[in-house]
């Protein structure tokens, strides 16, 4: 039972049990401080403690992680309520204790987790606790107990120890005492044996009541004079029998042991005796003993007799093997693994490494450092002042982690990146104690990621230029310093002439040597001639050490020699810029000043800069040619359809006056058959021009098509009367077959009736007189099938797959076309979104066949096509030349459109949703159902997840799944609509309406082709200055005047900057908080608006402000182009959230709010929003990290580097940057004109 604190720190008894343990103020012992060492190292704990506990103060007799300090208050601690208790005091947060939460030892020295185990002697009397202690919050474990059970009863077992051998040398000095009195009388020889009897009576009262075996041995007898009864419950012997001789005993000892006893114990007799040896008990149970003993001496210094103790140590046997093992698995983990581990011990400024630190770094094994001054050395002067700074930061701080990467010297000189991670484990005075962690090797790692990242940059500058020196220039700007110190790049033309296009040197004093280098002694004035060689052999070349012998070797004169001195090459790399089996140059790398030493690795990561280099060189030039041949066949054009056309209208209408206005009579029949010759020739000429100009519109992408609702039946009908004319004169018969119910097709009359004239009419060229052919309809679901099939010779399998190919023909005489007609029919059917198919036998005839969508399907891949574009105006068909790419390119843009439709039915749904949970969002339950709406649609058409002339929920589906009232939803369309935002479409739904409202007169030929010049140059990313040479040739160039309007400040950045580079427009930012306000329904009065509204040609805005700007330009009569994201841009922030986190870092809160919205409700936790003007957040931010970074963001930030996610520009989506082009041409065709 326990008793009161008070009562049991007064006991007499406790404390003169103390007092006779002769332990209080006494010097440490190793005996105990093995223990407590043992107890922190096999439980992790950074403190244990031997504590003896006096009526007023706590002694600690053994302590590991408390310093110097020795002693302190009986009140300040918990050992004391462990010893009332009598049973284990286990503590996992002693913060959380209200007992111990304000005491002393908690607040400031950092006690937290705690185990306690009473120190009871077999009186029963509490001397004091065995205690371990973390300074961290700890659930304790049965096995952590148990473990500290044991190591206290082996404390005890150590302090009972002391009592038994104090009494029995106080009971040997006893003896002596009396056997040197024997020798004086007999008298005092009774009266010393009384005394030996009352001693031996109270030596065996001792004995009898400790947990240890005590035993007397008779050395010259060789006998067992007293063995005491712990022995029956150590050895599982009964003693009943008398004391076991000593074959019985050792019988009990371990085979294995038994020769190492005997051999101790015969030497026993001569000095102290102790051994550890293991016993085997009758129930097969192994234990482990600790024997030790001494001999007793009688007056003539004979051995009188043998005293020792024995104890069982099984279970501190148990807990050294546990921790043998844990020390072995711990050098087998240390020797598996590919770190480097160490250990700082901070008390003895030693430090220890593993086997692994000599074979990452090579250094001997003796020369592996052996204190703290001596590892900083190895560190590279770049990075040791903050890596030391980080360590002492960390202790000073009392923080338990450190990790940093560094640079750390091989022994060969050279340097390996690493990455060092150590753990600090404190003393409870907060000092450190030790050190360990482990330094991994992650130089290929980082050479990856170097090369990587220059491959990244180095694609960036290779797309960002068709100029192909501007694109040399930048890598060899991009390469150093990053991977040689000085680059060369030199190009060889067809005659074999090397031009140096760019040298880029780290330390620009360099520059002019190379430049002298080159004047006197080029070619080949850089060691050892490496373009020349390269350009030569054709194989690059790696030099990874050049010494001063090769030098002197190489120069052709002494200034030579000491040019290259100067210059300080000692390692040079030089690949060539080969591509489809050219060699272009060659670009030489070389270092020096740097000390880098050039590779494989290096040798792989030039070759492969090199190779993308020249592809971009050889595109550049092709993209030159192609350009050069677009100017010429352009030109061609021109002059067909400005030369070549007027006058054989002049000629036909000449022609046609003659023949109408004048009598039959006039002409002789030769002069009127001269006439409908120059007709027919000149009517021939007309249908050839023609013929090129479809074809060359085909190619180019600018064959227009005007579809509506075309009726079938009329249609086919004026194809067939326009040729059975034709095929009547050969005595043909021409049938139809057209069911009665035939849907309507949506498609371009007069283009298909050239289709249907051009299959009708080469079906009459090739039909025998007397023949027949067949034209057929049929409706296959939304697809509406035109046939014609012809009783003629067929066309021969091998022919079939060139019937389309431009000017083929499977023979050619005189009078024959050019060819072109098959070409230009499959290019009109696919601008309509439709097929054509040839079947043939020879000997049998022929059928082809071409299909057109239903009018009004609503999954109709063209009309979502039209729609996307606005529906009334013309679709443009893109094309590369030729029927089979025409083909590919209207399938992959049907794939693409029904990929789109899936997406835009997942984004309805989400609407729904996302409308309906803004209910309880920001907007509040009260927010207009409109402006829900709005703000869902806004978002999705910015982010390009909905386009126009994307269908929207329909009214009913609004009103259903919102839970909203009919007429709401109603009212919020009809809304949105006069907003411009949506449209309705009779009986066709709700539609996204076109956002950009530009004239409706459709572009002409050259001018729909300058368009497509100038958003060839926004996907290239190639600047135009104002406007280009091919511009100013239609019109006069004069500046347009652009205002770009937004909230946000990072998009209006944006658009200022890509509007003002990449357009020419003469642009300038308003933010909207600029504007006056204005009433909701209230018109604009144009005067009242700024300045620069009044004189801009052009507004900009994005579609989050169309509603509030369109009513501005329409009152101002101005064209305003409505501007959206660029999808590569979502498409990479998709991306990227995919694989892990993304960092913004913008100017702007709402541009993150606004990049929230791409990320969904699953990913906005990945996303962290940096404000450029958050200097100290600005600073943690890892320069390999990609991050979004906003123009804003780059112009307040200055020189901060950061990798960027994607670049800065195009920063709007490619249908804005058409907008934008067609304005462009627009407005100058209009200042152009008088």
């Amino acid at each position: 039972m326990s008793r009161t604190l008070p009562t049991l720190l007064a006991d007499p008894e406790r404390l003169a049990a103390l007092r006779h343990s002769a332990l209080l103020d006494t010097p440490a012992e190793e005996s105990f401080d093995r223990l407590t060492r043992l107890a922190s190292r096999v439980l992790g704990v950074p403190i244990a403690l031997v504590n003896l506990i006096n009526e007023d103060r706590q002694f600690f007799k053994s302590a590991v992680g408390m310093g110097d300090l020795r002693e302190l208050p009986v009140g300040t601690g918990v050992c004391s309520f462990a010893l009332s208790s009598g049973e284990p005091l286990i503590i996992e947060d002693a913060r959380l204790d209200p007992r111990f939460a304000s005491n002393l030892i908690v607040c400031e020295f950092g006690f937290v987790a705690y185990i306690g185990i009473p120190l009871v002697t077999s009186a029963g009397h509490a001397l004091g606790t065995f205690c371990i202690v973390d300074t961290e919050s700890r659930s304790w474990t049965e096995e952590e107990l148990a473990i500290l059970r044991d190591l206290a009863a082996s404390v005890m077992t150590e302090i009972e120890l002391r009592f038994a051998v104090s009494e029995v040398e106080r009971q040997a000095e006893e003896l002596r005492n009396i056997l040197e009195e024997l020798r004086t009388s007999e008298e005092e020889l009774r009266e010393q044996n009384e005394a030996l009897r009352g001693s031996e009576e109270r030596f065996q009262l001792i004995a009898e009541n400790i947990r240890e075996v005590f035993w007397i041995t008779d050395p010259v007898a060789d006998r067992v004079v007293y063995i005491s009864p712990a022995f029956e419950e150590i050895w599982g012997c009964s003693l009943e029998s008398g004391f076991p001789e000593r074959s019985a005993f050792l019988e009990s000892v371990h085979p294995e042991d038994q020769a190492r006893v005997i051999a101790t114990s015969d030497r026993m007799p001569r000095g102290m005796y102790e051994e550890d040896y293991r016993i085997i008990r009758p129930d097969g149970e192994i234990r482990w003993i600790h024997d030790h003993g001494f001999p007793v001496f009688d007056g003539r210094g004979e051995v009188y007799r043998i005293v020792g103790v024995a104890e069982d140590v099984t279970e501190r046997k148990h807990a050294e093997e546990a921790l043998h093992r844990s020390e072995e698995r711990f050098q087998l983990v240390a020797r598996a693994s590919d770190d480097a581990l160490w250990e700082y011990d901070w008390q003895t400024n030693t430090l220890w490494w593993s086997e692994n630190f000599s074979r990452l770094f090579g250094y001997p094994a003796g020369e592996t450092g052996v204190d703290f001054e001596s590892w900083p050395e190895r560190v590279h002067p770049e990075d040791r002042e903050r890596v030391v700074a980080g360590i002492r930061a960390t202790v000073e701080e009392g923080r338990q982690v450190w990790a940093d990467e560094y640079r750390f010297r091989r022994a060969d000189g050279s340097y390996a990146h690493v990455f060092d991670r150590g753990h600090v484990v404190y003393d409870l005075a907060g000092e450190p104690l030790r050190q360990i962690g482990s330094v991994m090797d992650i130089s290929e790692r980082k050479r990856a990621e170097e090369a990587q990242r220059l491959l990244a940059e180095a694609g960036v500058v290779l797309a960002s230029s068709l100029d192909y020196r501007k694109t040399l220039q930048s890598i060899a700007r991009l390469v150093v310093p990053t991977l040689a110190d000085h680059c060369l790049v030199d190009l060889a033309d067809r005659e074999g002439r090397v031009e140096l296009v760019e040298m880029a040197f780290a330390q620009p004093p360099k520059r002019s040597i190379a430049e002298r280098l080159r004047q006197h002694y080029a070619p080949g004035s850089h060691p050892p001639e490496a373009a020349a060689r390269v350009l030569r052999v054709r194989e690059p070349l790696l030099f990874p050490d050049l010494s001063d012998e090769q030098l002197v070797q190489y120069a052709r004169d002494a200034e030579h020699l000491d040019l290259l001195r100067e210059l300080g090459i000692r390692s040079m790399v030089a690949v060539p810029l080969s591509v489809r089996g050219r060699i272009l140059g060659a670009i030489t790398l070389t270092a020096g000043e740097s000390g880098r030493r050039f590779g494989p690795h290096d040798l792989a990561l030039a070759e492969e800069i090199a190779r993308r280099a020249a592809l971009a060189v050889d595109n550049a030039w092709l993209y030159q040619q192609a350009q050069q041949a677009t100017w010429a066949r352009e030109e061609v054009l021109a002059v067909v359809s400005h030369e070549l056309r007027s006058p054989l209208n002049a000629i036909l209408l000449i022609i046609e006056t003659l023949l109408d206005f004048r009598s039959r009579e006039s002409w002789t029949e030769a002069e009127r058959q001269q006439l409908e010759s120059i007709r027919r020739s000149a009517g021939q000429m007309s249908r050839l021009t023609q013929d090129l100009m479809d074809i060359t519109r085909i190619e180019s992408g600018h064959l227009s098509i005007h579809a509506s609702r075309q009726e079938v039946a009329p249609l086919l009908g004026e194809a067939l009367a326009m040729l059975q004319p034709l095929a009547a004169a050969r005595s043909l018969k021409l049938s139809t077959a057209l069911p009665q119910k035939i849907p309507a097709v949506r498609a371009d009359g007069p283009r298909i009736l050239q289709v249907l004239s051009n299959l009708i009419g080469n079906a009459i060229r090739v039909v025998p007189e007397g023949g027949a052919i067949s034209v057929a309809v049929e409706a296959q679901g939304e697809r509406v099938r035109f046939s014609v099939t012809d009783r003629g010779p067929g066309i021969p399998q091998e022919h079939l797959p060139h019937l389309f190919d431009r000017y083929w023909q499977a023979s050619r005489t005189p009078g024959d076309n050019l060819g072109l007609g098959l070409a230009i029919a499959r290019g009109i059917v696919e601008a309509h979104g439709g097929r054509m198919e040839v079947a043939s036998r020879v000997g049998e005839g022929s059928t082809f066949s071409f299909t057109l969508p239903v009018h009004g399907a609503e999954e109709d891949d063209l009309a979502r096509l039209e729609e996307e574009t606005g529906a009334s105006a013309a679709v443009i068909m893109g094309g590369n030349g030729s029927g089979a790419g025409t083909k590919r390119v209207h399938r992959a843009a049907r794939d693409q459109e029904l990929r789109r439709q899936e997406e835009t039915a997942e984004w309805r749904d989400a609407l729904l949703n996302g409308a309906g949970s803004n209910v309880n969002g920001a907007a509040g339950a009260e927010a207009p159902l409109a402006d829900r709406l709005r703000e869902q649609i806004v978002s999705a058409l910015h982010l390009g997840r909905l386009q126009v002339g994307d269908r929207l929920p329909s009214i009913r589906e609004i009103a259903e799944k919102l839970g909203a009232p009919f007429q709401a939803a109603v009212q919020a369309y009809a809304v949105l609509e006069a907003e411009g935002l949506v449209e309705k479409r009779e009986r066709s739904g709700v539609f996204v309406a076109p956002q950009n409202r530009l004239h409706p007169e459709l572009l002409g030929e050259t001018a729909g082709w300058l368009v497509e010049v100038l958003m060839g140059a926004f996907e290239h990313q190639i600047r135009i200055p104002r406007l280009p040479e091919l511009i100013a040739r239609l019109a006069s160039a004069q500046g347009l005047r652009c205002v770009c309007i937004e909230s946000n400040l990072d998009h209006l950045t944006a658009l200022t900057v890509e509007m003002s580079r990449q357009f020419g427009f003469d642009a300038h930012a308003l933010p909207l908080a600029d504007l006056p306000i204005q009433e909701p329904e209230a018109e604009w009065d144009a005067e009242q608006l700024p300045p620069e509204l009044q004189e801009a040609d052009l507004l900009t805005t994005t579609v989050f402000h169309a509603p509030q700007i369109r009513p501005i330009a329409e009152a101002l009569g101005k064209p305003l182009v409505i501007i959206t994201a660029n999808p590569e841009m979502v498409a990479a922030v998709e991306r990227r959230l995919r694989e892990g986190e993304l960092t913004v870092v913008c100017v702007d809160p709402g541009f993150g709010e606004r990049v929230l919205d791409i990320c969904g409700e699953r990913h906005r936790e990945r996303v962290r929003i940096v404000l450029a003007d958050d200097a100290e957040s600005v600073a943690t931010l890892d320069p390999v990290e990609p991050v979004l970074l906003t123009r804003a963001a780059l112009q307040r930030l200055g020189s901060v580097k950061l990798r960027l996610l994607v670049p800065f520009s195009p920063s709007f989506s490619p249908l804005s940057a058409r907008a934008l082009a067609e304005v462009l041409v627009r407005l100058n065709l209009e200042m152009a004109r008088p």
